[in-house]
């Protein structure tokens, strides 16, 4: 999977150069943003939403703390990938990493049998997502 994502960012630059790249990913599709921001083969201007990673894979909480990009990331404390020593290590040594997260929410960030408050969460997510990307997208435009 990281092959084919460099082999889509090399073809995307190729084109032209890009002041702005913004990577979205969702569970397994956080994989390959998180190996390739930590071994830099992605550009090291680029940004990162993480939604529900699989922050307890070997391998995974190790390259997602070597990133240096800002990075958004959601997931649920009832989430089967959650992993709180991850997250207190992104807490406490991290501000490049804005943490959203869900209490009781699973892996599809939804709160079981709780319709309401599972739409609730998903509004938060969105605003959260908004406000991530205005911002990153203002600190670029900046520089």
């Amino acid at each position: 999977m990281l092959q084919d994502v460099q082999a889509v960012v090399r073809h995307v630059l190729a084109d032209q150069p890009r002041k702005q790249l913004l990577f979205i990913g969702k569970s397994i599709g956080t994989l390959p943003i998180v190996s390739g921001f930590g071994e830099s083969m992605l550009p090291s201007e680029a940004s990162a939403i993480l939604l529900t990673p699989l922050l307890n894979q070997e391998g995974f909480a190790e390259s997602l703390l070597a990133c240096k990009q800002n990075m958004y990331l959601v997931t649920g404390t009832a989430d089967h990938y959650y992993h709180s020593e991850t997250i207190e290590q992104i807490r406490d040594k991290h501000v490049n990493i804005e943490l959203d997260i869900v209490p009781n929410a699973d892996h599809s960030l939804e709160i079981p049998f709780d319709t309401t408050v599972s739409l609730e969460t998903l509004q938060q997510v969105f605003s959260g997502i908004s406000r991530f990307t205005s911002d990153t997208l203002r600190s670029d435009n900046s520089r």
